[in-house]
C-alpha cells in the first residue's frame, strides 16, 4: 500500500520489508513487545510454513543471528535465483543475471557450483536487522 488509502502501483519488492519495517516503527514496536526473532517470506512462496519451527530451532540451535533456507534446484536452468559469494559475502544472484555456462557449472563430482535455490525463506534476530540490516540498508 502507498497510503492507507492508495494501493502501491510499483511496489519495491522483497528487500522492501526492511525499510518499511523501520520506517513504520514496527521494528521498535517488535522490541517493546519481547519480539526476539522473527520469520520472513515471500508472499509468492505458496508452500512455505509460517514459523517454521524445523527451519526456525534449527537456526535457534546454531546461534544464527540469520538463515537463509534454500532448495537444491532440480536443473541448472530453473528459474530461481540462487546462493553465491561476491567479494567473499553471500549474495543471491538472479536466474535472468546467470548465462548458460554459469548456471551449467559443475564442481568435480558434477553437482552444480549454483545449485542452492533461493526460496525467500529468512530468518533473524531482531538484534541482527537493527544492528546489521537498518545501518547498512543505503548500501
Amino acid at each position: 500500500m502507498e497510503t492507507q488509502s492508495k494501493v502501491a502501483m510499483a511496489p519495491d519488492g522483497n528487500g522492501g520489508i526492511y525499510p518499511s519495517l523501520y520506517k513504520s516503527g514496527m521494528l521498535s514496536d517488535m522490541k517493546d513487545r519481547g519480539v526476539k526473532y522473527i520469520h520472513v517470506f515471500s508472499i509468492d512462496n505458496a508452500l512455505v510454513k509460517p514459523a517454521d519451527p524445523v527451519f526456525m530451532g534449527y537456526c535457534l540451535s546454531q546461534n544464527a543471528d540469520c538463515g537463509n533456507k534454500v532448495l537444491w534446484k532440480a536443473g541448472a536452468h530453473e528459474k530461481v535465483g540462487v546462493v553465491a559469494e561476491r567479494n567473499g559475502k553471500p549474495c543471491i544472484v538472479e536466474y535472468s543475471d546467470m548465462d548458460a555456462s554459469m548456471a551449467e557449472k559443475v564442481d568435480e563430482n558434477g553437482r552444480l557450483v549454483f545449485g542452492a535455490g533461493n526460496i525467500c525463506n529468512h530468518f533473524y534476530t531482531l538484534d541482527f536487522i537493527e544492528k546489521v540490516v537498518v545501518p547498512n540498508m543505503s548500501n
